[in-house]
């Protein structure tokens, strides 16, 4: 009983790695291209092929259960395309229309399926929802064949997928055939899709195609890394929920897989390194604790220039009247600044060091250079200027300001009669 207990794991693991990996693969381009319920529609317009399929060969042949869902898959991608060519309708209005059709039509013939007298039709839902314990070699050994197949036309038409992804224009005028890129990544979609019918079911098996490629999309911008990536989530997740269907007995397969799959993705969400919430707000945090240091910087300069004085004592109420903050908040930016060396603390209040006057004086001028430059190019009046500048001094580097300040013939005074600070003497 073991021993067939491993097999079956065994059998449904190979196939639901060859699957996962390709399926990520292909779901990148249906990802990028903002298709991804395109795979929706042709995973549901598959039903009325797999039921036409049955018809005409009168039996469960896999065979022709993958032609025919195969078939019709392709034949609602075209029509989609036909569709948002020819008539005004939007995109999202198209693959509503088309995804109802097709489904409707499989419902129709799948009941009438079930009331026919010959053949053994009960096994034909098992294609909405999956049965992988049903698996026999010949279905892991069709599940391979297709996906070799498609991975070998994925390799094939890569650049040119990889252009058409960019920029279909130019790879148009360059003279590559768009249109039939277009229909052979559908067949590719398609290929994959009815490839998984069998492990993961029509309802989940877009979902095999798309999780992979967004969760992969979270960790690279470079296509090939992106593809490589979705083609190890989709493995990963095949495996994973293979063996996790296998421990865990009123767990399906198909439902395992693609929960493994969301876990991957929201990990992926929160914590890569670039667009994960964890690190969005880590910089957002980080920036938000830069604008403070500088505002109070420059709250320091100010007070220093109001009283004609390099560097005097500012004290804490009166920089809390300055900017607002709370008492907590305030003590917080000063600790920070204090243990960098750019403030020191005395009884009488704050004072600048020398590295802080240098810093302060660098905000300053880039705040007084862009409300010269707002002034004069926009035309903006005065009581607009200082909000705008403030938004904008956080942003400008030193680069960007000596452009500005050649661009404006190096002036000395902004708009509001106030010295732009030069380089110290």
């Amino acid at each position: 009983m073991t021993g067939t207990v491993d097999f079956t794991v065994l059998l449904v693991a190979s196939g639901a790695v060859v699957l996962g990996a390709v399926a990520g693969a292909v779901g990148v381009f249906a990802v990028l291209r903002r298709e991804s319920l395109l795979g929706d529609v042709l995973a549901h317009a598959t039903l009325p092929g797999i039921c036409i399929g049955y018809l005409i060969a009168q039996d469960k042949s896999l065979l022709a259960l993958l032609a025919g869902g195969l078939a019709t898959a392709l034949v609602a991608g075209l029509l989609h395309r036909l569709i948002t060519r020819v008539t005004p309708l939007k995109e999202d209005t198209s693959l509503g229309i088309t995804l109802s059709l097709f489904y409707g039509l499989g419902i129709v013939l799948l009941t009438r399926i079930q009331g026919l007298s010959y053949g053994t039709q009960a096994g034909l839902k098992t294609f909405l929802f999956g049965s992988a314990v049903t698996m026999l070699p010949e279905d892991v050994a069709a599940i391979g064949t297709l996906g070799i197949i498609a991975a070998i036309l994925l390799s094939l038409i890569y650049k040119e997928l990889k252009l058409l992804l960019f920029d279909a224009q130019f790879a148009s005028t360059l003279g590559y055939p768009t249109r039939f890129l277009d229909f052979t990544l559908t067949m590719l979609l398609g290929l994959v899709i009815v490839t998984g019918l069998r492990l993961a079911g029509i309802v989940l098996m877009v979902a095999a195609v798309i999780i992979p490629a967004v969760a992969a999309r979270q960790w690279s911008d470079r296509l090939n890394r992106v593809i490589l990536l979705a083609a190890t989530i989709g493995a990963v997740s095949g495996v994973t929920g293979s063996v996790v269907s296998a421990a865990v007995p009123w767990m399906k397969t198909g439902p395992s897989i693609v929960i493994v799959a969301s876990l991957v993705f929201l990990a992926s969400f929160a914590f890569s390194p670039r667009r994960g919430v964890v690190a969005l707000w880590l910089r957002k945090r980080r920036m938000q604790r830069a604008i403070e240091e500088d505002h109070l910087l420059r709250d320091l300069y100010l007070v220093a220039e109001s009283k004609r004085a390099i560097a005097v004592d500012a004290s804490f109420v009166e920089l809390l009247g300055r900017r607002g903050m709370s008492p907590g908040q305030l003590r917080r930016v000063i600790r920070r600044l204090t243990a960098r060396g750019l403030i020191v603390e005395s009884p009488f209040g704050v004072r600048l060091t020398e590295a802080g006057m240098e810093r302060a004086r660098r905000i300053v001028a880039r705040h007084r250079l862009w409300e010269t430059y707002l002034s004069r190019e926009l035309g903006l009046p005065e009581d607009h200027l200082h909000r705008d500048a403030e938004e904008m001094e956080h942003a400008m580097d030193e680069q960007l300001t000596e452009l500005l300040k050649h661009e404006l013939g190096h002036p000395e005074r902004d708009p509001h009669g106030k010295i732009i600070p030069g380089e110290p003497q």
